[in-house]
């Protein structure tokens, strides 16, 4: 299987927002006046007519991706550019939407953050908190929409909004200052994502997105049938193979409508139908549980430490170095502990763990995934072979650690 999997942007919640009717709208800052904005943190502010995406000029968030600072956490700090309101309800709205230029040369993945400030009121009791960031990937040199829907945020008393770029540093060979033009920032109404309780939204049946074995228990949910009987069609051919009762059940979740189709084995792609609702694509497979672990050593590739991922990150930590006997040793290898290329020993020990038990478990079912499990494995060993030398010296000291024995 081809390595990294290519993403089905399509199939994304993003992708599938970005197509929702708007049921209004409000401008709230083309970026034609600089009135009301601010600069914070690290890096500077300007406003420049480079480029719009209406208009004649954004709003530019240029920030280093480095500095000299000692830091308590993953960022070194923040650069952030603030848009002020005097308290502005904005209930009447649910989702926020912008547009963003980055530029960093030679990056292959930027990402940024949106921040939401509201004023405290003391006659409004929330009953969790509140954390109004929303955190985005980029796509370099381009105009990027992004859409935040806020449903769920108190915001009757807006104060501010805030985009943040965390400087965390860069891989080899990216720009030392990154740079985002901003503009055409709007309020949007559209009809919400399901966001709150344990029922299904409205119109939708809930399924299991990987799938279901001939012999398992297959069951899927809903909340808003109107009727009291369901079928289960081919998706190829349309054909019902399976008609049944609803079951009605009710826990201390909710209510729910069960609708069990166990009795249908054969292998294939089908659709549920019901009064009121349809369901994705549901798959009945033998191996059907196979491809979320392919999912998963897919995601481990692209998080390799110290080796290059083809749209992902380059060659990475050549500069992270400890001396032992004389000598300079690279501390890479193994994987990142996070999309932000942090390290994590404990974490890459107890994956590599993993998957040598899962290489001998589908071994025989599936040799290409078990030699795929045995590939991935190995690239731990790059991170122990840098590190052995510091861990005998270790050993000498406090006794073997127990990383030694995931090592032969």
């Amino acid at each position: 299987m081809q390595m990294p999997i290519p993403m089905d942007i399509e199939q994304t919640a993003t992708s599938r927002q970005l197509k929702k009717p708007i049921l209004a709208s409000r401008l709230l800052d083309d970026m034609e006046d600089e009135v009301n904005w601010s600069h914070h943190g690290y890096g500077r502010m300007e406003f420049t007519k480079h480029r719009a995406k209406d208009g004649e000029q954004s709003i530019r968030l240029v920030s280093p991706t480095l500095t000299s600072k000692p830091s308590s956490g993953r960022p070194m700090g923040t650069a952030v550019i603030r848009r002020s309101f005097q308290q502005e309800d904005w209930s009447e709205y649910n989702r926020i939407s912008f547009w963003v230029y980055p530029n960093q040369p030679n990056a292959q993945i930027i990402s940024m953050g949106v921040v939401l400030k509201v004023a405290n009121d003391p006659a409004i009791k929330i009953p969790y908190k509140l954390e109004n960031f929303h955190y985005f990937l980029l796509k370099p040199d381009q105009w990027n929409h992004i859409i935040w829907e806020i449903p769920q945020i108190i915001r009757h008393k807006v104060e501010a909004l805030e985009f943040h770029y965390r400087v965390r540093g860069r891989e080899p060979g990216v720009s030392h200052t990154a740079r985002f033009d901003i503009d055409n920032l709007e309020l949007q109404r559209v009809e919400p994502d399901y966001f709150e309780g344990w029922e299904v939204a409205p119109g939708r049946i809930a399924a299991s997105q990987s799938g279901y074995t001939p012999d398992a228990k297959k069951t899927a949910i809903s909340s808003t049938i109107t009727g009291d009987t369901f079928q289960l069609l081919d998706a190829e051919n349309k054909e019902v193979v399976l008609t049944k009762q609803i079951e009605k059940v009710k826990t201390l979740l909710g209510s729910y409508q069960v609708l069990d189709f166990s009795d249908v084995r054969k292998p294939g792609i089908y659709i549920i139908k019901a009064e009121g609702a349809t369901s994705p694509p549901i798959r009945i497979k033998d191996d059907i549980w196979l491809e979320s672990i392919w999912k998963s050593i897919n995601f481990l590739y692209a998080e390799r430490c110290g080796y290059e991922i083809p749209g992902i990150h380059a060659t990475c930590h050549r500069d992270l170095m400890v001396a032992h006997d004389g000598k300079q040793i690279v501390i890479n290898g193994g994987w990142h502990d996070a999309g932000d290329l942090s390290q994590g020993l404990t974490n890459t020990a107890e994956a590599t763990n993993i998957m040598f038990s899962l290489a001998e478990l589908v071994g025989e079912q599936d040799t290409a995934l078990a030699s795929r499990l045995t590939e991935e494995r190995k690239h731990y060993g790059v991170l122990i072979g840098c590190l052995k030398p510091v861990l005998e010296t270790v050993t000498g000291l406090f006794g073997q650690p127990w990383i030694f024995g995931l090592m032969e």
